[in-house]
């Protein structure tokens, strides 16, 4: 048996000696594939393979008797590989969370296993899409449970003392990537509107300048400054943000901790390391239900907080978050460490692990190879399979994203007007295939006199009759008539805070606050 990689795939980069220690998304991903290629070589031998090879030589090698195509996170050129039979063991991480990579993927071949983070992606690919998912294995990412353990008393005391924590406060931790789809500016929105009681919170990390955000051509070059506007607008002042930790600085963070919150929204959230290094120490999580974080919320006795899909990202409830948050914080003396590293030690079993690579690879190199799927008919099909599964909700989404432009996308940014934006790259089906993950697989239907917040800051600019919202990577605002206006600003009650509430009543304003709904901008306030 012999395993080929990419070469680009195949780079091995140290973590270690970084004067300046930062977060990007390569610390858990370089961390994932070491451990990956660690076990694939107690079994087979891992040869590169420079994409300049030769057609005729690359398929003397992957159509020879056992040979093994491996892949990781990225997709192989699909031209490269047109025309040649092979078998491929992929270890997807947040692949097959985003359209473009699932069609590319399941392109390669249909002599392939899929390796998966959490067994709740794998059933729910195998429950939608199981006719190019018939080899899945659950390979979930390494943690250190030797390092992240639950503290001694005496370390807790000290952990506590080093972190400013005062008897009789809680102590609520986020920490990890500073990014906007991983819910921070969301925590900030909750504690403008309401006040945990002596509930200090801390963020530690650093902005990942280079992480591309989904469905936009942007990257978060930006953020930083944008997150500090947001953080000089919360009004709570026991809101604190540190520099990204290194492992024994995170560890005692951990210790220091009664609560991790970490309700991300991130496309491609395949896993979830930091908040389960947590849970290791014996830290209770409050999270959303999304692909890799539902097994983890699940584990917890308050749940999780429900996500659905838009046209423009996964959303969920600001007051689900505050009612989960306050549940979780009264139900913690009611789950003890053990229970929860426990969790974690049986989901993260680095035995079981090394069985799963081994099973996997006695598979798929007894597979006869096969030629690659036509990618074109691969994306029909899938496409097919979605559609005919999802809610006339869902569709509408579709229906709306095949459109040339779409109404209330990224028009400018701080008064710089950005280049119009053609849509392009909000892919059509992408609130199908994140629907596969989610809670919900649409947004909710509003309901008369049902109430709706929105999910970044809102505000009205009455003279343009436009409802603006506050985000990132730019504001977006969506224009109305003065017919709608009027009938839009009918439904609007405004909190004392200045925090904007709309109340829909009659059939126009419906309308009217679900098209906001469906595009992101509003998110229920039950």
């Amino acid at each position: 048996m012999k395993s080929y990689i990419l070469k680009k795939d195949y780079e091995d980069v140290s973590l270690e000696g970084r004067e300046n220690f930062r977060i990007t998304s390569g610390n858990s991903v370089i961390a994932y594939k070491n451990c990956f290629f660690s076990y694939i070589q107690r079994h087979a031998p891992i040869i590169s393979i420079d994409e300049t090879i030769d057609k005729e030589e690359l398929r003397r090698i992957l159509e020879a008797p056992r040979a093994i195509l491996i892949s990781v996170n990225k997709t192989p050129r699909t031209e490269l590989l047109r025309g040649v039979r092979l078998r491929h063991m992929t270890l997807s991480l947040g692949t097959l969370l985003c359209p473009q990579y699932l069609y590319e993927i399941c392109g390669l071949s249909s002599a392939e296993t899929h390796l998966l983070s959490t067994q709740f992606q794998a059933q729910r690919l195998q429950q939608v899409l199981g006719a190019y998912f018939p080899h899945t294995a659950v390979f979930p990412p390494r943690i250190d449970t030797d390092f992240f353990v639950p503290p001694a008393k005496r370390q807790r005391a000290d952990a506590r003392k080093r972190q400013g924590i005062h008897q009789g406060e809680t102590h609520i931790v986020y920490a990890g990537r500073w990014l906007v789809d991983k819910g921070i500016c969301q925590i900030l929105r909750m504690l403008e509107v309401w006040h945990p009681d002596r509930c200090v919170f801390t963020f530690a990390g650093n902005v990942d300048e280079e992480q591309n955000i989904s469905n936009t051509h942007y990257d978060h070059r930006g953020f930083g400054t944008f997150l500090a506007g947001e953080v000089s607008r919360c009004r709570n002042k026991n809101v604190r943000f540190q520099k990204a930790k290194k492992p024994e600085e995170l560890r005692e963070l951990f210790w220091s901790a009664d609560m991790f919150i970490n309700p991300s929204i991130q496309p491609d959230e395949n896993f979830g390391v930091t908040a389960r290094e947590a849970v290791a120490c014996g830290v209770p999580v409050v999270t959303t239900n999304f692909c890799g974080l539902t097994p983890l919320a699940d584990a917890m006795p308050w749940g999780g907080v429900d996500t659905y899909p838009t046209r423009h990202g996964s959303r969920f409830s600001l007051r689900a978050l505050y009612q989960t948050l306050r549940s979780a914080l009264k139900d913690t003396g009611g789950v003890s460490s053990t229970f929860l590293r426990s969790y974690v030690l049986k989901e993260c079993d680095e035995e079981t692990a090394r069985k799963t690579v081994a099973e996997s690879l006695r598979r798929v190199s007894s597979m006869p190879a096969e030629l690659p799927r036509d990618r074109n008919e691969v994306e029909r099909d899938i496409k097919r399979v979605l559609w005919e599964k999802a809610d006339t909700r869902a569709l509408s989404l579709v229906i709306e994203g095949r459109r040339k432009k779409t109404e209330g996308l990224y028009n400018g940014v701080d008064g710089e007007a950005l280049s119009s934006y053609d849509g392009e790259c909000l892919h059509h089906a992408f609130p199908l295939v994140q629907g596969l993950y989610s809670s919900a697989t649409a947004p909710p239907v509003a309901a008369k006199d049902s109430k709706w917040r929105g999910f970044f800051r809102i505000g009205l600019w009455e003279k343009e009759r436009a409802v603006v919202e506050f985000s990132f990577p730019a504001w977006r605002f969506r224009k109305y008539t003065a017919t709608e206006w009027s009938s839009l600003t009918g439904c609007l009650i405004q909190e004392k805070g200045g925090d904007s509430i709309f109340m829909p009543r009659g059939k126009k304003q419906l309308s009217l606050v679900q098209g906001l709904i469906d595009a992101g901008y509003l998110v229920s306030d039950f």
